[in-house]
């Protein structure tokens, strides 16, 4: 019974935590969170979509992108990848979709926002990444689809 009700309590306070953090947005649009990080600081990340205006009390926002995951290397580095349609600027590192498809990007930046370097992958079919992670050696793996005939490049990358 104490384990019922330890689990039950842990719920609950998760659950009201979440729900106060999540004040700060306001929108009469669909906004959709599809992953949240934290780093040993207590810092919280948070990737996914909106649409419309919406406001935060801090954010970094890439309009036509959509983040489906992301990830943080043990120097406080954070990787974002997802999909996106066209030419998006990740704060002056714009990528540019194969022929309009939907294709996947990856974005590295700093605990700040500041983005190091941005890249998109894909062909002329629809790809999308779902999710990114780093190992203890400083390598960045991504999971997702990809549509037809394609070459992932190996990127290396000194920043």
């Amino acid at each position: 019974m104490k384990i019922i009700l330890s689990i039950i309590l842990l719920f609950l306070c998760s659950f009201a935590q979440a729900q106060l953090w999540g004040y700060v947005n306001e929108s009469e649009f669909v906004n959709e969170a599809m992953d949240i990080e934290s780093d040993a600081q207590g810092n919280s990340y948070v990737t996914g979509y909106i649409t419309g205006e919406t406001s935060f009390e801090v954010a970094v926002s890439f309009p036509s992108a959509q983040g489906n995951d992301l990830a943080l290397d043990n120097s406080g580095n954070i990787f974002v990848t997802g999909q996106f349609y066209g030419t998006v600027d990740f704060d002056g590192q714009s990528v540019s979709s194969n022929s309009n498809s939907k294709d996947i990007f990856l974005i590295k930046m700093t605990n700040t926002g500041s983005v190091l370097w941005a890249i998109s992958e894909g062909g002329s079919g629809a790809e999308n990444a779902y999710g990114v992670t780093c190992d203890g050696s400083g390598n960045v793996i991504l999971t997702g689809q990809y549509e037809g005939n394609g070459v992932l490049v190996n990127q290396n990358f000194s920043s």
